[in-house]
């Protein structure tokens, strides 16, 4: 399929290259702004606060569970699993939520 792209469209190549270079430099800007916002949010070492990860935006709970989930070494949930997370955090207390 390469091959096709590159003939139909000689600079596929380059201009993947460069697209794939800005999204790395926009996720290394991501991490440095969830790592700001995630010493905010982690009193200890593996301890993440659920109310502090609840006063933000579905968007940025996500971007915060990914970063804090890479740091602490836990294999990436898949989004079903990450949406379910959210909505466990987001559960009342006597709730008894569950992942599946």
């Amino acid at each position: 399929m390469l091959p096709s792209l590159l003939e139909r469209w000689p600079s596929f190549g380059q201009t993947a290259s460069r697209s794939a270079s800005l999204c790395a430099e926009q996720q290394g800007l991501l991490d440095e702004t969830c790592d700001e916002r995630l010493e905010s949010l982690c009193g200890k070492p593996a301890c993440i606060s659920v109310s502090g990860l609840n006063a933000a935006s579905p968007a940025w709970q996500r971007a915060l569970l990914r970063r804090w989930l890479e740091l602490n070494k836990v294999a990436m949930p898949g989004t079903r699993q990450l949406t379910q997370i959210q909505q466990m955090l987001a559960a009342r207390p006597d709730a008894q939520p569950h992942i599946v």
